[in-house]
């Protein structure tokens, strides 16, 4: 098991094992602490033995609880680890903050005690029937390499095809599970036990009424300590530097902090030369030119994103990829060229600090027509004419976009629904900030109002049923027999989207939430680390920090959006490290022409024998719907161009590791029916 993944193994491997429990370990060193660290690690009394993937980032605070005074600098976040658990139990992960995997072998209890960090960051995977062997690896490869039979399942696929990412467990092979993000899982002679540890929520005691100051000083000191933590090395440390707020902030941080110990921070960024729409380089020049970096430069119209897909799949277990892979490739290839170890990224800053657009919603809700108004205003103001605009930011400049977006809905509903004392309110204050004929607002909403209640009652359960109905209509890239054949229907129906559920967009700090606990966030995290991982390149996540977003989704929402101003803590907080041109810049280059070209140019042979001869998918797909779409190539919407690159991508990587003998056959049930009996009640 651990000889299939030497990449995870630059500085060696080591097994432990007694009795009926075997554990491996791969090192990759990259703390100081972990220089000496030896796993698998038993206890001094012979009892627990460790083997982990993990950087603690609470050490301090472990080592005075723990009473190891005089250890700070030499204790690995192993050892950290294995006291707490013999401190603790299994509380011990109500202790722990930072990106972790671990595995310990409790010989007096007989259990095998498992857990993965608070958003998946380092990943886990395992195979287990009831009576038969527990089998686990941080690769899906290691685990059939120990004899588990690695055949595709087809649940998993129609997931992908139809995108679907609300399994948090499933995996593209029969039998093997992924433990999702903030879960434990216990293996004793009586079975499999999966639990929930960590529910994300608020964090408490922040203030809803404080100053902006208050708020900018308590954002810095956390954010730089998430940076502080993920630049513990004991090598080179890099930053993927790509000109926006959120690479920017990482990257400046950072920097402050090792000159602090003498040192300078690599940079890596995309720069193109081809689709000068996409380049950001003044404002990645702007970074490098306050000093303290050494920068390098990474062609992003070299690849597009099927170029290196044979590299990619020589490692990679898992073929379905977001479609970004390719870019992310480069950068970690050039940080390992540069002997970089560590690099940091900013991945979904975006939602951590939050645009904070559904603000305006909150001030519909709350009667603030005036600061409505306002908001809207003043965001047209600075979106107007802006560069680099994506298409979110630009709705959010036009007035009638956002009114439409946010107030008109709110109108309709309480038009239908009353109490119309306060619906007539309302119309007055919209004809007052908005200069709209009250007349002809109370005209076009009369309608609504006169409908009799039962009547309203009965359409809305009728729009309703009719919504469910659209959304069990699949899409017309399934073939419609395999979707019958497993069941895909009832499926969808068992694991409907954050969307489906309402969870998003009723206010930002509740989206905020929702998105950030998701079970499509944890994969994607995980797959950026399977990535890094093939250079032997951890990639690390500050804005991912527990304390961080805890705090950011405590926040009143106008500390995201005030005066049209988006992502506002951020912009305040870091106002004196970031370069001002960045600090205050609208937009953000957007990348599809660079995708387009890449594509259609670079890859247009390989897209064409993909989806011409799409082997093993052939079994699941409606090969004409398919063809269709590549023949309208470039006319495609941005979002069906990225899932034309994914079909691609998934037929490309059926090819390489099965052919049709090996699909799984038609059985009429659902993959995912086989959990461990007791598993993922958290999600059901």
């Amino acid at each position: 098991m651990i000889e299939t993944m030497p990449h995870r193994s630059p500085d060696g491997s080591a097994v432990w094992a007694a009795g009926p429990v075997g554990l491996a370990h791969g090192a990759f060193r990259t703390t100081p602490e972990s220089l000496h660290e030896v796993l698998p690690l038993t206890n001094e009394a012979g009892t627990l033995t460790i083997t982990a993937d993990a950087r603690i980032d609470n050490r301090d605070e472990l080592i005075g609880s723990l009473g190891l005074p005089g250890r700070s600098g030499s204790i690995a976040d192993s050892e950290l680890i294995l006291a707490a658990y013999e401190a603790w139990g299994e509380g011990c992960l109500d202790r722990l903050v930072g990106d972790f995997v671990f595995t310990i072998w409790d010989g007096p209890e007989r259990r095998l005690f498992c857990a993965r960090d608070h958003f998946g960051v380092k990943p886990f995977y395992y195979h287990h029937r009831p009576g038969g062997a527990f089998v686990f690896g941080t690769e899906i490869k290691a685990i059939l390499a120990a004899g588990v039979p690695g055949r595709l399942n087809e649940t998993r696929v129609a997931d992908y095809l139809v995108g679907m990412r609300e399994d948090a467990a499933i995996t593209i092979y029969e039998g093997v599970w992924r433990l999702p993000a903030a879960h434990a899982l216990t293996v004793t002679e009586a079975g499999l036990q999966v639990r929930r540890y960590y529910e994300l929520a608020p964090a408490e005691g922040i203030p809803q009424d404080a100053s902006d100051d208050w708020y900018d000083e308590r954002f810095r000191e956390l954010f730089t300590e998430a940076v502080r933590c993920r630049v513990r090395s004991a090598f080179p440390v890099g930053s993927q530097l790509s000109g926006g707020m959120d690479s920017s902030a990482v990257t400046c941080v950072a920097r402050d902090v090792l000159q602090e110990e003498g040192r300078d921070l690599h940079t890596f960024s995309l720069v193109f030369e081809e689709t000068k729409e996409c380049d950001e380089r003044p404002y990645i020049d702007a970074v490098t030119a306050q000093g303290g970096t050494t920068p390098h430069f990474v062609s992003g119209d070299a690849v597009g994103p099927l170029s290196n897909l044979d590299e990619v799949y020589d490692v990679l277990d898992d073929g379905l990829v977001a479609g970004t892979q390719h870019l992310v490739w480069e950068l970690i290839q050039a940080s390992r060229a540069a002997g970089t170890r560590v690099v940091l990224d900013g991945v979904d800053g975006d939602n951590v600090i939050s645009h904070g657009e559904l603000y305006l919603k909150e001030l519909v809700e709350a009667g603030d027509w005036a600061g409505f108004a306002h908001e809207t205003r003043a965001m047209a103001e600075l979106y107007a004419g802006a560069d680099h605009v994506h298409t979110f930011e630009r709705d959010l400049g036009q007035p009638d976009t956002v009114f439409n977006a946010y107030a008109a809905p709110y109108l309709r509903d309480r038009a239908e629904r009353g109490p119309w004392w306060r619906f007539l309110r309302d119309i007055n204050a919209v004809s007052q900030h908005f200069s709209m004929s009250r007349g002809h607002l109370l005209r076009f909403y009369w309608k609504r109002m006169v409908r009799p209640y039962a009547l309203l009652r009965l359409n809305r359960a009728w729009r309703a049923r009719r919504r469910g109905e659209r959304r069990r209509a699949l899409p017309e890239v399934i073939d419609p027999a395999f979707a019958d054949r497993i069941g895909l229907a009832a499926r969808l129906d068992r694991f409907p989207s954050p969307e489906e559920q309402g969870l998003f967009g009723r206010s930002v700090r509740e989206t905020q939430r929702h998105l950030l606990g998701s079970a499509r966030f944890g994969s994607a995290l995980a797959m950026t680390d399977h990535i890094g991982a093939m250079s032997s390149v951890e990639v690390r996540h500050p804005f991912m920090d527990k304390r961080l977003i805890e705090f950011c989704i405590a926040l009143p929402a106008r500390q995201s959006l005030r005066d049209g101003w988006t992502r506002l803590i951020l912009r305040r907080a870091l106002a004196h490290t970031l370069p001002e041109e960045v600090t205050w810049r609208v937009g953000k280059a957007w990348m599809t022409p660079s995708f387009e070209r890449g594509l259609f140019d670079l890859d247009g042979e390989r897209l064409q024998e993909s989806l011409s001869d799409l082997g093993p998918l052939g079994a699941f797909v409606n090969g004409s719907y398919l063809e269709s779409l590549r023949q309208r190539g470039r006319a495609l919407s941005d979002e069906m161009q990225t899932r034309l690159a994914q079909f691609a991508t998934l037929s490309f990587w059926l090819k390489k590791r099965f052919d049709r003998s090996h699909v799984a056959p038609a059985s009429g049930e659902l993959r995912d029916t086989d959990t461990p009996s007791g598993a993922y009640t958290a999600h059901q």
